[in-house]
């Protein structure tokens, strides 16, 4: 299978696309809003529906790991693994599937 990478530019909210198979376009926002105003509040991944096994990882800026999951229709609610709220800040991800890597970064604010 061949994965193919692209970067897409939106009005207001840059997101990044990857295809992880050819027919199936994965959308990873890259700014979330968890602050119960029903817009934004969970950050999720697009068109996992039809990927491969995959992992999501989740970690502050200083490298503690915030979030994590390996099953199909994940979000994430800003929420930690000790389960407190999340500062506002940049996270970085890891979103791994088959034998590829996409890295990047989220940003939250409440």
């Amino acid at each position: 299978t061949t994965e193919i990478y692209t970067l897409s530019l939106h009005d207001a909210l840059p997101i990044y696309t990857i295809d992880c198979l050819t027919s199936n376009n994965i959308i990873i926002p890259n700014v979330f809003t968890p602050n119960g105003d029903g817009i934004g509040d969970l950050f999720s991944i697009e068109g996992l529906d039809k990927c491969p096994p995959y992992s999501l990882k989740i970690f502050d800026r200083w490298g503690v790991l915030m979030f994590q999951n390996e099953k199909n229709n994940m979000f994430w609610d800003g929420t930690s693994l000790a389960g407190k709220k999340a500062p506002d800040g940049t996270y970085f991800y890891i979103f791994l599937f088959e034998t590829n890597k996409k890295t990047g970064f989220i940003t939250l604010l409440r």
